[in-house]
Protein backbone atom coordinates (compact mmCIF):
# COMPACT_ATOMS: atom_id res chain seq x y z
CA UNK A 1 0.00 0.00 0.00
CA UNK A 2 1.45 3.27 -0.56
CA UNK A 3 -0.22 6.46 0.00
CA UNK A 4 0.82 10.29 0.56
CA UNK A 5 0.08 12.74 3.56
CA UNK A 6 -0.30 15.78 3.58
CA UNK A 7 -1.80 17.06 6.47
CA UNK A 8 -0.53 20.86 7.71
CA UNK A 9 1.73 20.86 10.70
CA UNK A 10 3.59 23.84 11.82
CA UNK A 11 5.46 23.11 15.06
CA UNK A 12 6.04 26.02 16.77
CA UNK A 13 9.73 26.58 16.60
CA UNK A 14 9.61 29.00 14.09
CA UNK A 15 12.19 31.65 14.89
CA UNK A 16 14.75 31.90 12.72
CA UNK A 17 17.65 32.56 15.47
CA UNK A 18 17.48 29.42 17.37
CA UNK A 19 19.86 28.34 19.98
CA UNK A 20 19.68 24.23 18.47
CA UNK A 21 23.67 23.74 17.62
CA UNK A 22 22.77 20.98 15.61
CA UNK A 23 19.46 18.22 14.47
CA UNK A 24 19.89 14.72 15.35
CA UNK A 25 17.53 11.21 15.86
CA UNK A 26 18.01 8.76 18.46
CA UNK A 27 16.94 5.01 17.89
CA UNK A 28 13.58 3.68 19.68
CA UNK A 29 12.36 0.55 19.23
CA UNK A 30 11.44 -0.12 22.35
CA UNK A 31 7.95 -1.27 24.34
CA UNK A 32 7.13 1.85 26.90
CA UNK A 33 4.24 2.31 29.62
CA UNK A 34 0.73 2.26 27.65
CA UNK A 35 -0.84 5.46 28.27
CA UNK A 36 -3.72 4.76 25.32
CA UNK A 37 -7.06 2.72 25.74
CA UNK A 38 -9.42 1.86 23.23
CA UNK A 39 -13.13 2.78 24.29
CA UNK A 40 -15.93 0.07 24.09
CA UNK A 41 -17.67 0.32 20.27
CA UNK A 42 -20.12 2.82 20.71
CA UNK A 43 -22.32 4.56 18.47
CA UNK A 44 -22.61 8.10 17.02
CA UNK A 45 -26.23 9.67 16.12
CA UNK A 46 -27.02 7.43 13.45
CA UNK A 47 -25.98 4.21 14.68
CA UNK A 48 -22.59 3.59 13.11
CA UNK A 49 -20.03 2.20 14.81
CA UNK A 50 -16.90 4.20 16.32
CA UNK A 51 -13.79 3.52 18.28
CA UNK A 52 -12.50 6.39 20.93
CA UNK A 53 -8.81 6.11 21.16
CA UNK A 54 -7.81 7.80 23.92
CA UNK A 55 -4.21 9.12 25.22
CA UNK A 56 -3.47 10.62 28.55
CA UNK A 57 -3.09 14.11 29.37
CA UNK A 58 0.08 15.79 27.83
CA UNK A 59 1.50 12.58 26.01
CA UNK A 60 0.19 13.68 22.44
CA UNK A 61 0.33 16.87 20.13
CA UNK A 62 -0.36 15.31 17.01
CA UNK A 63 -1.44 12.08 15.34
CA UNK A 64 0.88 11.71 11.67
CA UNK A 65 -0.60 8.85 10.55
CA UNK A 66 -2.94 4.94 10.54
CA UNK A 67 -0.50 2.39 8.97
CA UNK A 68 -2.11 -1.22 9.68
CA UNK A 69 -3.88 0.45 13.02
CA UNK A 70 -0.97 1.37 14.48
CA UNK A 71 -0.70 4.95 15.36
CA UNK A 72 2.16 6.82 14.69
CA UNK A 73 1.64 10.34 16.61
CA UNK A 74 4.36 12.44 18.33
CA UNK A 75 4.77 14.63 21.29
CA UNK A 76 7.34 17.51 22.96
CA UNK A 77 7.74 18.28 26.43
CA UNK A 78 9.99 21.15 25.07
CA UNK A 79 11.26 23.28 21.96
CA UNK A 80 14.74 21.28 21.46
CA UNK A 81 13.27 17.40 21.33
CA UNK A 82 10.53 16.00 19.51
CA UNK A 83 9.45 12.36 20.42
CA UNK A 84 7.78 9.97 18.07
CA UNK A 85 5.86 6.90 19.05
CA UNK A 86 3.47 3.94 17.85
CA UNK A 87 0.44 2.72 19.65
CA UNK A 88 -0.20 -0.47 18.23
CA UNK A 89 -4.34 -1.09 18.53
CA UNK A 90 -4.44 -4.82 18.11
CA UNK A 91 -1.91 -5.65 20.66
CA UNK A 92 -2.92 -2.17 23.21
CA UNK A 93 1.18 -1.95 23.40
CA UNK A 94 2.89 1.57 22.99
CA UNK A 95 6.62 1.81 21.51
CA UNK A 96 8.97 4.40 21.94
CA UNK A 97 10.60 4.66 18.27
CA UNK A 98 13.21 7.77 18.53
CA UNK A 99 13.46 11.61 18.84
CA UNK A 100 14.32 14.57 17.08
CA UNK A 101 16.45 17.07 19.11
CA UNK A 102 16.44 20.56 17.74
CA UNK A 103 13.65 20.65 15.30
CA UNK A 104 12.90 23.58 13.18
CA UNK A 105 10.32 23.55 11.07
CA UNK A 106 8.32 20.85 9.58
CA UNK A 107 5.95 21.19 6.48
CA UNK A 108 3.35 18.37 7.20
CA UNK A 109 4.26 16.56 4.28
CA UNK A 110 4.78 12.82 4.37
CA UNK A 111 4.33 9.92 1.85
CA UNK A 112 4.21 5.83 2.59
CA UNK A 113 6.21 3.37 1.27
CA UNK A 114 5.05 -0.18 2.01
CA UNK A 115 5.45 0.03 6.07
CA UNK A 116 7.43 3.06 6.10
CA UNK A 117 6.62 6.60 6.59
CA UNK A 118 9.18 9.30 4.81
CA UNK A 119 9.26 13.11 5.96
CA UNK A 120 11.38 15.84 6.12
CA UNK A 121 12.66 18.16 8.95
CA UNK A 122 14.25 21.76 8.53
CA UNK A 123 16.89 22.97 11.18
CA UNK A 124 18.90 25.61 11.43
CA UNK A 125 22.97 25.02 12.30
CA UNK A 126 25.12 26.74 13.55
CA UNK A 127 28.29 26.06 10.77
CA UNK A 128 31.35 27.78 13.64
CA UNK A 129 32.23 29.87 16.56
CA UNK A 130 30.64 33.31 14.55
CA UNK A 131 27.26 31.46 15.21
CA UNK A 132 26.79 32.00 11.05
CA UNK A 133 23.57 29.74 9.81
CA UNK A 134 22.90 27.36 7.24
CA UNK A 135 19.32 25.87 6.79
CA UNK A 136 19.40 22.03 6.46
CA UNK A 137 16.61 19.49 5.69
CA UNK A 138 17.23 16.15 6.87
CA UNK A 139 15.13 13.20 5.47
CA UNK A 140 13.56 10.56 7.88
CA UNK A 141 12.20 7.45 8.22
CA UNK A 142 9.61 6.35 10.51
CA UNK A 143 9.41 2.18 10.10
CA UNK A 144 6.03 0.67 11.45
CA UNK A 145 7.47 -2.76 11.15
CA UNK A 146 10.50 -2.69 12.84
CA UNK A 147 9.53 0.11 15.55
CA UNK A 148 11.98 2.66 14.80
CA UNK A 149 12.87 6.20 13.75
CA UNK A 150 15.89 6.80 11.57
CA UNK A 151 17.26 9.88 9.47
CA UNK A 152 18.72 9.06 6.27
CA UNK A 153 20.65 11.74 4.87
CA UNK A 154 20.88 15.88 5.31
CA UNK A 155 20.71 18.22 2.57
CA UNK A 156 21.59 22.22 2.79
CA UNK A 157 18.52 24.15 0.96
CA UNK A 158 17.45 27.52 1.41
CA UNK A 159 13.32 26.03 1.28
CA UNK A 160 12.59 25.67 4.95
CA UNK A 161 8.91 23.88 3.78
CA UNK A 162 10.19 20.42 1.57
CA UNK A 163 7.09 18.46 0.41
CA UNK A 164 7.17 14.68 -0.55
CA UNK A 165 5.02 12.15 -2.64
CA UNK A 166 5.97 8.89 -3.48
CA UNK A 167 6.24 7.30 -7.15
CA UNK A 168 7.43 3.76 -7.84
CA UNK A 169 9.10 2.62 -4.11
CA UNK A 170 11.01 6.01 -4.28
CA UNK A 171 10.47 9.45 -2.75
CA UNK A 172 10.14 12.54 -4.74
CA UNK A 173 10.65 16.01 -3.09
CA UNK A 174 9.91 19.26 -3.88
CA UNK A 175 13.11 21.79 -2.43
CA UNK A 176 14.21 25.31 -3.61
CA UNK A 177 17.64 26.90 -3.08
CA UNK A 178 19.52 30.44 -4.01
CA UNK A 179 22.65 30.56 -6.34
CA UNK A 180 23.53 34.38 -6.59
CA UNK A 181 20.50 36.00 -7.53
CA UNK A 182 18.84 33.31 -9.10
CA UNK A 183 15.76 31.47 -7.04
CA UNK A 184 16.33 27.14 -8.11
CA UNK A 185 12.94 25.11 -7.24
CA UNK A 186 13.01 21.60 -8.37
CA UNK A 187 11.97 17.96 -7.65
CA UNK A 188 14.55 15.14 -6.75
CA UNK A 189 13.52 11.41 -6.69
CA UNK A 190 15.30 9.19 -3.98
CA UNK A 191 15.08 5.42 -4.79
CA UNK A 192 14.30 3.04 -2.92
CA UNK A 193 16.55 -0.26 -3.01
CA UNK A 194 15.08 -3.10 -0.91
CA UNK A 195 12.78 -1.41 1.60
CA UNK A 196 16.77 1.12 2.46
CA UNK A 197 17.26 4.30 1.12
CA UNK A 198 20.62 5.36 -0.74
CA UNK A 199 21.55 8.99 -0.67
CA UNK A 200 24.18 8.48 -3.63
CA UNK A 201 20.99 6.95 -5.86
CA UNK A 202 19.35 10.01 -6.47
CA UNK A 203 18.48 12.82 -9.65
CA UNK A 204 16.61 15.80 -9.99
CA UNK A 205 13.67 15.28 -12.80
CA UNK A 206 12.61 19.04 -12.72
CA UNK A 207 14.17 22.20 -12.26
CA UNK A 208 12.98 25.65 -12.86
CA UNK A 209 15.40 29.10 -12.28
CA UNK A 210 13.79 32.45 -11.38
CA UNK A 211 16.08 35.95 -11.69
CA UNK A 212 15.39 37.31 -9.07
CA UNK A 213 16.96 40.58 -9.89
CA UNK A 214 15.11 40.85 -12.91
CA UNK A 215 11.75 38.87 -11.46
CA UNK A 216 11.76 36.67 -15.18
CA UNK A 217 11.50 33.07 -14.70
CA UNK A 218 9.79 30.32 -13.32
CA UNK A 219 8.78 29.26 -9.82
CA UNK A 220 7.31 25.91 -8.75
CA UNK A 221 4.59 26.68 -6.24
CA UNK A 222 3.20 22.47 -5.87
CA UNK A 223 3.39 19.33 -7.07
CA UNK A 224 1.61 15.92 -7.17
CA UNK A 225 2.05 12.62 -8.24
CA UNK A 226 -0.66 10.12 -9.75
CA UNK A 227 -0.54 7.89 -12.28
CA UNK A 228 3.16 7.77 -13.08
CA UNK A 229 2.85 11.46 -13.82
CA UNK A 230 3.81 14.70 -12.27
CA UNK A 231 1.89 17.31 -11.99
CA UNK A 232 3.16 21.01 -10.98
CA UNK A 233 1.62 24.20 -10.51
CA UNK A 234 4.14 26.94 -11.65
CA UNK A 235 4.44 30.46 -11.94
CA UNK A 236 5.62 31.82 -15.29
CA UNK A 237 6.59 35.59 -15.11
CA UNK A 238 8.10 38.01 -18.18
CA UNK A 239 8.63 40.99 -16.49
CA UNK A 240 8.40 42.68 -13.20
CA UNK A 241 4.30 42.48 -12.03
CA UNK A 242 3.85 40.01 -14.38
CA UNK A 243 2.81 36.68 -13.75
CA UNK A 244 0.73 33.19 -15.29
CA UNK A 245 -0.15 30.10 -12.96
CA UNK A 246 -0.43 27.13 -15.22
CA UNK A 247 -0.59 23.19 -14.00
CA UNK A 248 1.90 21.63 -16.19
CA UNK A 249 2.03 17.63 -16.36
CA UNK A 250 5.36 15.70 -16.42
CA UNK A 251 6.40 12.34 -17.45
CA UNK A 252 9.04 10.57 -15.22
CA UNK A 253 12.34 11.87 -16.67
CA UNK A 254 10.91 15.65 -16.83
CA UNK A 255 9.51 16.33 -19.99
CA UNK A 256 6.23 18.34 -20.11
CA UNK A 257 3.40 16.46 -21.51
CA UNK A 258 0.72 19.20 -21.21
CA UNK A 259 0.20 22.57 -20.29
CA UNK A 260 -3.14 23.25 -18.56
CA UNK A 261 -4.21 27.03 -18.24
CA UNK A 262 -5.75 27.87 -14.68
CA UNK A 263 -10.11 29.65 -14.56
CA UNK A 264 -10.66 32.71 -13.56
CA UNK A 265 -12.06 31.39 -10.34
CA UNK A 266 -8.67 29.89 -9.49
CA UNK A 267 -6.94 32.47 -10.46
CA UNK A 268 -8.22 35.10 -8.32
CA UNK A 269 -8.22 32.72 -5.07
CA UNK A 270 -4.74 32.28 -5.90
CA UNK A 271 -3.58 35.95 -6.77
CA UNK A 272 -2.52 36.67 -3.47
CA UNK A 273 -1.54 33.64 -1.91
CA UNK A 274 0.71 31.04 -1.38
CA UNK A 275 -0.09 26.55 -2.22
CA UNK A 276 -0.04 24.95 0.82
CA UNK A 277 -1.32 21.83 -0.43
CA UNK A 278 -1.82 20.70 -4.02
CA UNK A 279 -3.28 16.95 -4.87
CA UNK A 280 -4.12 15.37 -7.99
CA UNK A 281 -6.82 12.84 -8.36
CA UNK A 282 -7.60 11.12 -11.91
CA UNK A 283 -9.47 13.90 -13.56
CA UNK A 284 -9.52 15.95 -10.25
CA UNK A 285 -7.12 18.03 -8.45
CA UNK A 286 -7.53 19.96 -5.03
CA UNK A 287 -5.58 23.01 -3.68
CA UNK A 288 -5.26 25.00 -0.22
CA UNK A 289 -3.69 27.79 0.25
CA UNK A 290 -2.04 28.72 3.43
CA UNK A 291 -4.82 30.89 4.81
CA UNK A 292 -7.15 27.75 4.28
CA UNK A 293 -9.61 28.41 1.29
CA UNK A 294 -9.57 25.57 -0.92
CA UNK A 295 -10.93 24.27 -4.20
CA UNK A 296 -11.61 21.26 -6.68
CA UNK A 297 -10.94 21.37 -9.99
CA UNK A 298 -11.15 19.39 -13.18
CA UNK A 299 -7.98 19.24 -14.63
CA UNK A 300 -8.96 17.07 -18.08
CA UNK A 301 -9.41 19.90 -20.48
CA UNK A 302 -6.84 22.70 -21.45
CA UNK A 303 -8.33 24.78 -18.90
CA UNK A 304 -9.40 23.83 -15.48
CA UNK A 305 -12.93 23.79 -14.36
CA UNK A 306 -13.16 25.00 -10.93
CA UNK A 307 -16.10 22.74 -9.47
CA UNK A 308 -16.18 23.28 -5.67
CA UNK A 309 -14.68 25.98 -3.73
CA UNK A 310 -13.79 27.02 0.07
CA UNK A 311 -12.91 29.84 1.25
CA UNK A 312 -12.59 29.43 4.78
CA UNK A 313 -10.54 25.73 6.06
CA UNK A 314 -11.35 23.43 3.26
CA UNK A 315 -8.91 20.25 3.47
CA UNK A 316 -8.66 16.99 1.92
CA UNK A 317 -8.37 13.59 3.57
CA UNK A 318 -7.84 10.46 0.84
CA UNK A 319 -5.99 7.32 -0.16
CA UNK A 320 -4.47 7.62 -3.58
CA UNK A 321 -5.61 3.96 -4.82
CA UNK A 322 -8.75 4.89 -3.62
CA UNK A 323 -12.02 5.94 -5.98
CA UNK A 324 -13.19 8.44 -3.49
CA UNK A 325 -11.87 11.10 -1.25
CA UNK A 326 -13.23 13.36 1.76
CA UNK A 327 -13.31 17.07 2.10
CA UNK A 328 -13.68 18.68 5.12
CA UNK A 329 -14.02 21.99 6.71
CA UNK A 330 -12.25 22.74 9.89
CA UNK A 331 -14.32 25.39 11.15
CA UNK A 332 -17.37 23.93 10.74
CA UNK A 333 -17.34 20.06 11.21
CA UNK A 334 -18.32 19.52 7.88
CA UNK A 335 -17.72 16.48 6.06
CA UNK A 336 -18.33 15.76 1.85
CA UNK A 337 -17.28 12.73 0.33
CA UNK A 338 -16.05 12.80 -3.72
CA UNK A 339 -17.48 9.45 -5.92
CA UNK A 340 -14.12 10.64 -7.97
CA UNK A 341 -15.62 8.08 -11.19
CA UNK A 342 -19.16 10.02 -10.66
CA UNK A 343 -17.93 13.29 -10.25
CA UNK A 344 -20.88 13.25 -7.37
CA UNK A 345 -20.20 14.81 -4.06
CA UNK A 346 -22.25 14.17 -1.43
CA UNK A 347 -22.47 15.89 2.31
CA UNK A 348 -21.72 12.90 4.68
CA UNK A 349 -23.95 13.71 8.06
CA UNK A 350 -21.59 14.30 11.18
CA UNK A 351 -22.12 15.17 14.88
CA UNK A 352 -18.93 17.51 14.73
CA UNK A 353 -18.88 21.20 15.59
CA UNK A 354 -15.46 21.44 14.54
CA UNK A 355 -12.73 19.55 12.86
CA UNK A 356 -8.72 19.52 13.97
CA UNK A 357 -8.11 17.40 11.07
CA UNK A 358 -8.71 14.11 9.23
CA UNK A 359 -6.36 10.89 8.72
CA UNK A 360 -7.29 7.94 6.37
CA UNK A 361 -5.97 4.48 6.95
CA UNK A 362 -5.24 1.56 5.42
CA UNK A 363 -8.08 -0.59 6.05
CA UNK A 364 -10.39 1.90 4.77
CA UNK A 365 -11.17 3.50 8.19
CA UNK A 366 -10.89 7.21 9.41
CA UNK A 367 -9.72 8.94 12.31
CA UNK A 368 -11.64 12.03 12.98
CA UNK A 369 -9.42 14.19 15.81
CA UNK A 370 -11.60 17.23 17.14
CA UNK A 371 -11.23 17.13 20.78
CA UNK A 372 -11.15 13.68 21.25
CA UNK A 373 -9.99 10.97 18.68
CA UNK A 374 -12.38 8.89 16.72
CA UNK A 375 -11.74 5.48 14.45
CA UNK A 376 -14.70 5.06 12.41
CA UNK A 377 -15.79 3.53 8.68
CA UNK A 378 -16.28 6.43 6.62
CA UNK A 379 -18.66 4.62 4.51
CA UNK A 380 -20.93 3.83 7.14
CA UNK A 381 -21.59 7.16 7.40
CA UNK A 382 -25.20 8.46 6.10
CA UNK A 383 -25.29 10.64 3.08
CA UNK A 384 -27.02 13.75 3.15
CA UNK A 385 -27.39 16.18 0.47
CA UNK A 386 -24.64 15.50 -3.33
CA UNK A 387 -24.07 17.66 -5.95
CA UNK A 388 -23.05 16.39 -9.32
CA UNK A 389 -20.16 18.44 -10.81
CA UNK A 390 -21.28 19.46 -14.01
CA UNK A 391 -23.88 22.19 -12.15
CA UNK A 392 -22.57 25.59 -11.41
CA UNK A 393 -19.69 25.84 -8.64
CA UNK A 394 -20.62 24.63 -5.11
CA UNK A 395 -19.81 27.07 -2.60
CA UNK A 396 -19.23 25.03 1.23
CA UNK A 397 -18.34 27.37 3.14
Amino acid sequence: MIKKRSVILLFVMLILFISACSSESSTGGNLIENKITLSEDKGDTSGNSIVEIIFADNTVDYVLDVVNENVVYCHSDSDSEIHYYLYDMDANLTYDLGSIKNPFIYSGSMTQIGECLYFYMSEVIYSDENSSEELEVTLYEIDTKNKILKSIYTDNVDQTLVYVDEYENGIMAFMGQIQNEIGITYIDYIKINNTTLSEFNRETIISLDYDNSRSIGILLYGFSQFDGYIYTIEATSEKIDSRTLAIRQYDHTGNVLKEINLDNSLVEMLSNERISKFVVLGQYAFVRTFSGSGAIFDISGEVTTTECIGMQELDIAFEKDSTHALFFNRNTGEIWLLDIAKSVLCELQSDHDFLNYILTSDDGNILIVTDIYEYLDYMELPQGRSWFFEDDIIKVS
